[in-house]
Parts: structure tokens; C-alpha cells; sequence
């Protein structure tokens, strides 16, 4: 649990930071290529870099020291909540939406996955999956702009 980047005149909160690089294999993800500093995609697999920061599930508020808002689950044996990878993941495809050739229904089915497989029970992971469809970023899709980067193969 840290500080973040400052945005304007407000400091930017973050709940979670990678201590070691993340990799994940989807066949979800097999279509899609990009890479920028905090992570890449290369068909199959997602790999996020340490030091990259997100704040959990949504909605949560900092208030002091603690967090209150979606609860994420109880701990896994690594120490980690139950959304801490799906969650990882999820955000990381949110804040890059604009740049990676990806549709959100895509996202919503890998965060699904991965709260199953953190230890979601499939109905719990379909409700938060309904949640994150419904009230979380709907603004998906590669700019024309960077589409047309992209398909000169500056991936």
C-alpha cells in the first residue's frame, strides 16, 4: 500500500505494487500484441513489470490506513487476497485500453478466470465479473490514431 504518481495537485493512490515481474497464459489473449513500459502481451501470455501499481478491485477508499469498498476476498497461502492477480491484470488492460486491440467482453471472461483460479467460487466470480461488465470502463478500443501506428508494425 503506497502513494502513487501526483496527477495535477492530487496524489494518486494505489493499493497494490508488483514486487517481481507477473506472467499469465490465456488463450484469451492470443490475437493481441503490445508492449510498453509496465508490461507486454504476445499472444497467449501477459508479462507485467515490477513496480507497476493498482488499486484492487473497484470501488475501495483510503481512508487513513485502511481500505474500505469490494472486499477482496480472503487471503490465498502466498499472503495475497483472492482478486490480487485478476485484479493486476484487469487493471493493467483498463489503463492501456486506448492502446491494446482488445475487446472489454474479453477482459471481463480473463477476470472471471482468474478469480476462479485465486479461489472465487464460480458464482461469487460471475457476480464481480457482472460488476466490473456493468459499472466499470466502458470507453474500449484502439484509437485510429494509434491503430494506424500499430499497423505499420511499430508493436
Amino acid at each position: 500500500m503506497g502513494q502513487g504518481t501526483k496527477k495535477g495537485d492530487r496524489v494518486m493512490s494505489w493499493r497494490y505494487r508488483l514486487e517481481s515481474p507477473f506472467r499469465y497464459q490465456s488463450s484469451l489473449l492470443s490475437d493481441v500484441l503490445f508492449e510498453n513500459e509496465w508490461g507486454r502481451i504476445d499472444g497467449y501470455s501477459i508479462e507485467i513489470a515490477k513496480g507497476y501499481s493498482w488499486d484492487g478491485c473497484s470501488p475501495a477508499w483510503r481512508i487513513g490506513s485502511l481500505w474500505l469498498g469490494t472486499p477482496d476476498g480472503k487471503l490465498n497461502p502466498d499472503g495475497r487476497p483472492q482478486t490480487f492477480y485478476a485484479s493486476l491484470v484487469h487493471d493493467y488492460l483498463c489503463q492501456f485500453s486506448r492502446s491494446i486491440d482488445i475487446k472489454k467482453e474479453v477482459t471481463v471472461i480473463l477476470f472471471r478466470n482468474m478469480l476462479i483460479e485465486g479461489g472465487f467460487s464460480p458464482l461469487r466470480a460471475a457476480i464481480y465479473a457482472a460488476c466490473v461488465d456493468k459499472f466499470g470502463p466502458q470507453d474500449w478500443g484502439v484509437d485510429a490514431d494509434v491503430f494506424q501506428y500499430l499497423q505499420k508494425g511499430y508493436r
